[in-house]
Order: structure tokens, then sequence, then C-alpha cells
């Protein structure tokens, strides 16, 4: 019961690194874009 608490929680924090992760990356790929098109 405890493990299976532990694992829900780990599963949890995963998903919220990866949609930080996720944001990061696109707000890299955004700026690198702009600076493409020259408009930053």
């Amino acid at each position: 019961m405890i493990n299976h608490t532990i694992d829900k929680n780990d599963n949890a924090n995963n998903r919220l690194l990866k949609s930080r992760v996720m944001l990061n990356v696109k707000k890299i790929i955004n700026a690198l874009y702009k600076k493409t098109n020259g408009e930053a």
C-alpha cells in the first residue's frame, strides 16, 4: 500500500517535470524561431 502511494507520487512528479521541460523547450524553440525570422 505504501509502495503504491509512492509510485503514484513519482508518476505525478514525472508528469510535472515533463510538462516543465516541454514548456522550456517550446520557449527556446520560439525564441530561436523569432531570431531566425529576424523578429527579435
